[in-house]
């Protein structure tokens, strides 16, 4: 049965939107739920209450990441206020899900470093999009961002088919900066994800790969066991070493390439593609290949932005995270009033 999560709260919540911006101050509802293939995942909700529910969003959350960021919360606030559900899920590997058939699957230390995009990740996202259908029977949107936004990708035309299934209107996707073709064009140590080469020196400082993974750490991990609402989640960082990955790592990845992404997108009726001219990590020419290939996908680029742009922080001003998640949430309820 599900239960809500804890409230770790550190500050009022005047004192949460000047940091944050307007964001739900509420963790959502959490229950774990077993996959076929043995994965325990966590998943969370945020229903709205006293209102109609108009559909659901189910939301993929990137690589190194949890249900419990900054960016999560900000979303969450922008569903509810549309009345719309809010459902999402700790990916394997990820947050609070690290248990397969009973068993914790890795070291504490590899923590957000499952990638699998192409099997794992796939599946799980269709399993999820069903049981959501299920217990909402609602209009259906996907929105992931990064890796999340990769596995939208591949999950998508499953998804779409389910709906089919289950008599579910499949209202629309959103595609985040998605991480498309990325590890497809790494070098073999995997450093080079950051586009600019800087942390080949610590590759033979600072690692001998024993582990299989970077051991270095410059910033706080997005899973912050202390609450989302907590003084170690600034939002400062876009990523961190900690969250960078290895492919000689003995642990199951799978990047998508451009064509995968392509061939798993063919029921799109209506989509969008946003990303930021300044993505750091997900280079804007993948992005607008995908565009020219899914005649679906309507493509908008926010000038000068990074790649994170649903955690950047409102510390020193900066609301550009907020808008975006508005501009993405406006398009989507159009298309979910759309008959």
């Amino acid at each position: 049965m599900a239960q809500v999560a804890p409230e770790p709260m550190t500050m009022d919540r005047e004192a949460l939107v000047k940091r944050f911006g307007d964001l739900e101050d509420k963790e959502g509802a959490v229950e774990f739920v077993t996959m076929r293939d043995g994965w325990k995942l966590k998943r969370e909700s945020w229903t709205p209450a006293g209102t109609e529910v108009k559909g659901v969003m189910l939301f993929f959350h990137g690589t190194g990441e949890s249900t419990r960021t900054v960016g999560m919360r900000r979303l969450a606030f922008a569903c509810l206020k549309r009345g719309i559900v809010l459902e999402t899920y700790d990916r394997h590997g990820h947050g609070d899900s690290l248990h397969k058939n009973g068993k914790p699957f890795m070291p504490p230390a590899f923590a957000g470093s499952m990638i699998d995009t192409k099997g794992t990740n796939t599946e799980h996202a269709v399993e999820i999009a069903e049981l959501v259908m299920k217990k909402h029977g609602k209009p259906l949107m996907i929105m992931g961002h990064s890796g999340g936004g990769e596995t939208a990708c591949m999950a998508t035309d499953r998804i779409i088919a389910a709906c089919e299934q289950n008599n579910v209107r499949f209202a629309t996707a959103i595609y985040l900066a998605p991480g498309v073709h990325v590890l497809n064009t790494m070098a073999p140590c995997g450093l080079t994800c950051c586009h600019y080469g800087c942390a080949i020196p610590c590759w033979f400082c600072c690692c001998c790969n024993c582990c299989g993974r970077p051991c270095l750490k410059t910033g706080a991990h997005n899973y912050n066991p202390g609450g989302v609402l907590g003084p170690v989640n600034t939002g400062d960082g876009y990523v961190s070493c900690d969250q960078l990955w290895i492919e000689s790592s003995p642990y199951p990845k799978g990047s998508a390439s451009l064509t995968d992404a392509v061939q798993s997108m063919t029921k799109l009726a209506s989509g969008l593609l946003f990303n930021g001219s300044k993505d750091e990590m997900i280079p804007p020419k993948i992005q607008d290949k995908l565009a020219k290939e899914v005649p679906a996908l309507t493509h908008k680029i926010s000038d000068g932005r990074p790649h994170d742009v649903l955690n950047m922080n409102m510390t020193y001003g900066d609301t550009t995270s907020v808008e975006i998640i508005e501009e993405v949430m406006t398009w989507a309820e159009e298309q979910l009033n759309a008959k």
